[in-house]
Formats: structure tokens, sequence, C-alpha cells
């Protein structure tokens, strides 16, 4: 299984530490850094680079998606590392963090094995959302106004084959070993498509892929 190396941001040293205890103990994670805010967050000379950031968001203020762009800022080069936030509710803005990239963990509700889970899927590029969030998302997001067709003719042969795998769900690493290219080598071309797409994420490209191929299941925003 691929290792997740976790950069954690907790404010209080005792709750940051019970967390730490708890991903530490799981073989295939890896914290590679601690902080307790995320102006103090920088990653350690010498130390494998983080792929995924934990930040406990308690003391941190109430503004998450502040959190999440400070957080991308202090520790090196995190500018599209995903994010997973322990808070204490639900988040009203969970449509603006999954565009930034980040998810929500609710603390009061979530054991260990709940972080541990969201962790899986976010370092290995899943982004866990609601069903009602997915819905939003897709209704809110206007008609790109492109078919398929169109989409194809914006990438080369590869980038398309990599746009296909990003919309059947695939990771970085799954797609790496359908191609049979370097894992390095897919991130680029992930970089590339959305550059191209004009989004932000791997979220919003299957959006976007979503809109383009059923122009009739969009207009309804509903999802299978």
């Amino acid at each position: 299984m691929k290792e997740a190396r976790i950069f954690l941001i907790a404010e209080d040293a005792y709750v940051r530490g019970g967390i730490k205890s708890s991903l530490s103990a799981e073989p295939s994670f890896r914290v590679v850094g601690e902080a307790a805010t995320p102006d103090e967050a920088r990653t350690t000379e010498g130390s494998p680079s983080p792929s995924v950031i934990v930040v406990d968001t308690a003391g941190l203020g109430a503004d998450l998606g502040r959190i999440v762009r400070r957080v991308r800022g202090g520790s090196g080069d995190t500018a599209h590392l995903p994010v997973v936030l322990l808070v204490a509710d639900e988040a009203a803005s969970a449509m603006d963090l999954l565009r930034l990239g980040a998810c929500t963990v609710t603390r009061s509700r979530a054991g260990a094995a709940d972080l541990v889970a969201t962790i899986r899927l976010v370092s290995s590029g899943y982004l866990p959302v609601k069903q009602v969030v997915a819905r939003r998302l897709v209704s809110g997001m206007p008609r790109n106004g492109t078919s398929w067709g169109d989409v194809r003719s914006r990438l080369t042969k590869r980038e398309w084959e990599v746009f296909e795998l990003i919309v059947q769900g695939m990771s970085n690493g799954e797609i790496a070993h359908s191609l049979t290219v370097a894992e390095s080598t897919v991130k680029t071309y992930v970089q590339d498509i959305l550059r191209k797409l004009g989004v932000r994420n791997r979220l919003e490209v299957v959006i976007y892929a979503y809109r383009s191929m059923t122009p009739a299941l969009s207009r309804s925003g509903s999802l299978s």
C-alpha cells in the first residue's frame, strides 16, 4: 500500500500528540512534520515532503478557507496538497473547501478509524464528498458550453487518456500503473489538464466532464 506522508498541525500539544500516536500506528502512514500553527509549519530540511496535511482547527479561527490557504503557504511546496481539517461540526463552507482541495472530518463524531480512512482516500487522489454536496457542486457549476469532442481536441492523446482515467475515479498511482508511466509524469499531465480546462482540481475535472457529456442530466442537477 502506498505510504501517506502526513504533516500535522494542531495548536494543543496534547491533542497533537494523540493524533500523531493514532496515525503513526498505521503501517502505511508516516508523520513527516508537525507544528502548532500554520505559520510555524515548516518541513525539516532533508525530511520527505508530505503528501497530505492534517489540521486540527481548534483555536485557529472559523474561516476554514483562510486556514487552508495559510497552511499551504507555510510548509514548503504545498500549493496542491490535499488538506484534511478536523472541525467542531459540519462545515457550512464545504463546497468552497472542496474547490480548494480540502475536506472535513467532524471531531466530535469521528474516531481514529474515520480519520485514517479519510487520509487514505485523499493521499490516493480522491476527495470524499457527500452526495448532497456533490449535487450542489454539479448544479451550481455553469454549463461549460463544450462537447465531449471539444474537450478531447484541447488535450494531447496522452492527456486525454489521463483525463478519462481521472473521470473514472483513479488516483495518480492507479493511472501511472494503468499507463505504465511514472507517477511524477502523471502529476505533470494532471496539472496540464487543469490548466487547459481552466479548472482548479480533480473534483472540478470530473464535474467538467459530467457537464460536457450529459447535458440533459446536468440540467436536472441529479446524480445516479
